[in-house]
């Protein structure tokens, strides 16, 4: 599939690449294996987190900028208070 896109030699450097590197993953798994437990643990950890993180941003965003229009410094649009009809 490779010698379409790419050319031989860079297909056959690939190849000879990934086959060296068969040893490292092979030793490599029992210990991703023995580390699933932690993995997981540490997902649910950081999900509340960067959820709850999230939120914050949020709600400090959403009070700023509601300061912001409550001093009139920010109007979003000009003339935001009066109709088209009257101006």
């Amino acid at each position: 599939v490779l010698a379409l896109w790419v050319p031989l030699e860079s297909a056959q450097w690939l190849s000879q690449m990934l086959v060296s590197q068969g040893p490292v993953v092979d030793s490599v798994l029992p210990a991703a294996s023995a580390s699933v437990g932690g993995v997981a643990v540490a997902a649910w950890a950081v999900w509340p987190t960067g959820s709850a993180l999230l939120l914050m941003l949020g709600a400090g965003m959403h009070l700023l900028f509601a300061l912001w229009r409550h001093r009139g410094s920010g109007d979003f649009a000009p003339n935001a208070g009066r109709s088209l009809a009257a101006g």
